[in-house]
């Protein structure tokens, strides 16, 4: 401590003790920082939701809580629902509004964010995980009237990947043959 400087303690509790003045003479009761960590009592909870979860009141700001974090929507507002639906209401309701009884229902045709469409077709031994098939794919297996194997490439002429009639498609064995008619030679 300087001689001559009055030195007080910081009013947020932190015990930390510092000049009573700044630089340029004004008062100060924090250190820089200190002026929102005001102290609370810790105080211990129960969870309001019943769970008995116990936790401190207020979190680190300060704020008070009545919950631990996401146990606010465990039927505390409606005590008479139960949070989500049971197994069985599940499927009765992926019974009720699966495919064409769903209302959003638009025949399994589905567009890609770069222009491609897909098509519903879980049965498709070429579909992916959600049971889709890309339907430039599938036109060119109908043309062709038998299915594609996964190293065989089919190309747009046009290079509208939503225009998908046979004759704007175009079928390579692999990609290096697509590459290489697509970039004509250059690198």
């Amino acid at each position: 401590m300087e001689i001559g400087k009055k030195h007080i303690e910081c009013a947020c509790g932190c015990g930390t003790t510092f000049e009573e003045r700044d630089s340029r003479g004004r008062p100060r009761k924090y250190i820089h920082g200190h002026n929102n960590r005001i102290k609370f009592p810790e105080t211990v909870v129960e969870c309001a939701c019943g769970c008995g979860t116990t936790f401190e009141e207020r979190d680190s700001r300060g704020r008070p809580r009545k919950y631990v974090h996401g146990h606010n929507n465990q039927g505390i507002k409606f005590p008479d629902r139960k949070p989500g639906h049971t197994e069985h209401q599940r499927e009765i309701l992926r019974e009720r509004f699966t495919g064409e009884n769903n209302p959003k229902w638009k025949g399994g045709r589905q567009s890609h964010g770069l222009g491609y469409v897909h098509i519903l077709k879980p049965e498709h031994p070429n579909a992916d995980n959600r049971g889709r098939i890309l339907e430039h794919r599938l036109v060119m297996e109908k043309h062709l009237g038998r299915h594609l194997t996964a190293d065989e490439v089919v190309h747009h002429i046009n290079k509208n990947p939503s225009d998908n009639r046979v004759r704007n498609l175009k079928l390579f064995p692999n990609n290096g043959a697509h590459l290489k008619e697509e970039l004509g030679g250059h690198r």
